[in-house]
């Protein structure tokens, strides 16, 4: 609604106000999903409380406990309480998958794991 976004329930109702900016907000996973609001995005609850304060240039959905968020061009992985766990290093970084995610740095390819624990 007036290019905002919110959330509703399975039966239409809105439960979290048209607050958050477009692009279209992240789908909820683990029962966080991430929004954006004044320009920098974070992770909310299915009450609307932010769990991870909206401060990374983007992200991405979390995965095995674990989200890819950028900051400073850079990226790195935050745990669900909004911890780093990988500093934000990376030019590309994507979401972990069976403990291995796919990352690029300098020029270089490869698989980061051990990133659960």
């Amino acid at each position: 609604m007036d290019d905002r976004w919110g959330f509703i329930d399975r039966a239409g109702k809105l439960e979290i106000p048209t607050v958050f900016e477009g692009p279209t907000p992240k789908r909820f996973h683990d029962g966080i999903a991430g929004v954006r609001i004044d320009g920098s995005w974070g992770f909310i609850d299915r009450s609307g409380s932010f769990v991870v304060k909206p401060e990374y240039e983007e992200l991405r959905s979390f995965s095995e406990g674990r989200a890819c968020v950028r900051l400073d061009g850079k990226w790195g992985m935050i745990d669900m309480d909004g911890q780093l766990v990988l500093e934000c290093q990376f030019d590309e970084l994507e979401p972990l998958n069976i403990g291995m995610a796919p990352a690029k740095i300098d020029g270089k390819a490869g698989f980061l794991s051990g990133l659960i624990g």
